[in-house]
């Protein structure tokens, strides 16, 4: 999968996600207020207009074409049309001869819907959400809790396919995702191996997951998760992808799922490339008919050879009242996103101009910007957020 196509399919997730949680339940209790806190509407930031922004890159990676949000799947992705494949019943046991292809029969997409599954209590949502043996009906237990994807794998190297399936419970604002790892057993139900990925507690930039939204695999033994961060949970996109989403992957060790491939966290490991990142400040010079302008240069340096060869980018995101030229970066919304190309050792710099009303005062523009910030993302992961800070002369 490429990236351009990779993104596109972060974009629908994201846009299924919002439309899945755009009716903004007024939940009740404690799950309520961490579902409430998880997907407030951040602020606003600002409409982005096409001119003129010149960027360069020194002595590293050739300047690189745009793409959407900063993520990159470890390994390509199934095919979206292919059917979840599971062990008959009625099948006799794989020969030991048979190179682990799996005796399979074809089921198809709702083979789970009228099952009776063994859920595990989960980290977030306990007292809400159902666990230990709950019959779903039309794919769903309850007015809260619903199967959303599966697909056949075999999970454990025995030849046969097991299940892993995607159940969302949403006591709140937003869908609690738990992937789980099913065995088909001889009777024709299904037996619970254990949690491959769910959502987990925690508040603000940690690393715990905030979102689980699909679930798919492309060889036996992996099971793939999109997770995302806290900030995936928000229902205001105009500012820009902040959240991070990655595909990771989990594999089945005999007693539990462990991840096995995608990056271990949100947070980019900065022992694996040094990266220098200046943001300028907004020097605004005198109104210009209806607007200030201001020149916003970011420079990235990297001085040495990197661990890594993952594409770096850049997302500029500004308050509602500013307007940024550019030329070249991808604009979409109040944001935009240029791509400095693989991270490698050079130099570099985004230039760009931004404008705001004449009328406005420096402390308007300063408490403006107060959310406001630079992103430097490395592959599907953070490197750092810095602040603008603005002056008039």
């Amino acid at each position: 999968m490429s990236d351009f196509e990779h993104d596109d399919l972060l974009f629908a997730a994201a846009a299924d996600y919002r439309a899945d949680t755009t009716p903004l339940i007024k939940p009740q209790g404690v799950v309520a207020a961490h579902q409430t806190v998880r997907h407030r509407k951040r602020v606003r930031t600002a409409a982005v207009a096409a001119s003129v922004v010149t960027a360069t890159l020194i002595g590293g990676a050739a300047y690189a074409s745009l793409t959407g949000t900063p993520q990159r799947d470890p390994q390509p992705a199934a095919s979206s049309t292919a059917v979840p494949v599971f062990p008959s019943p009625d099948d006799p046991s794989p020969s030991s001869s048979s190179s682990h292809a799996p005796t399979t029969v074809r089921l198809d997409a709702h083979a789970l819907a009228e099952a009776t599954i063994d859920l595990p209590v989960r980290k977030v949502g306990a007292q809400d959400c159902p666990s230990g043996p709950t019959k779903f009906h039309g794919g769903k237990a309850g007015a809260i809790t619903e199967i959303k994807d599966v697909t056949g794998v075999d999970l454990d190297g025995d030849g046969t396919a097991e299940a892993a399936v995607l159940i969302s419970c949403r006591p709140g604002e937003g869908g609690l995702g738990q992937v789980l790892g099913l065995r088909r057993t001889p009777s024709g139900g299904w037996t619970t191996l254990g949690v491959v990925a769910q959502v987990e507690s925690g508040e603000g930039h940690g690393e715990h997951l905030a979102s689980v939204t699909q679930v798919d695999s492309s060889k036996p033994g992996e099971v793939r998760v999109l997770v995302g961060d806290y900030e995936t949970t928000y229902t205001d996109t105009s500012g820009g992808p902040i959240g991070l989403s990655q595909w990771r992957v989990y594999g089945w060790n005999g007693t539990a799922f462990a991840q096995t491939g995608g990056s271990p966290t949100f947070a980019f490991d900065r022992a694996t490339a040094a990266v220098e990142v200046k943001v300028s400040p907004l020097g605004f010079g005198a109104a210009a008919g209806s607007r200030r302008k201001a020149d916003l240069t970011v420079r990235l340096e990297m001085p040495s050879v990197p661990e890594t060869d993952k594409p770096i980018r850049v997302l500029v995101s500004l308050p509602d009242g500013f307007v940024i030229d550019h030329q070249g970066c991808e604009q979409r919304d109040n944001w935009m996103l240029c791509d400095a190309g693989l991270l490698s050792p050079g130099a570099y710099t985004l230039f760009m101009q931004v404008s705001i009303p004449s009328g406005w005062s420096l402390d308007q523009v300063r408490e403006s910007l107060g959310y406001s910030r630079v992103y430097v993302r490395v592959g599907d992961q953070e490197y750092g957020r810095y602040e603008m800070t603005a002056t008039f002369s």
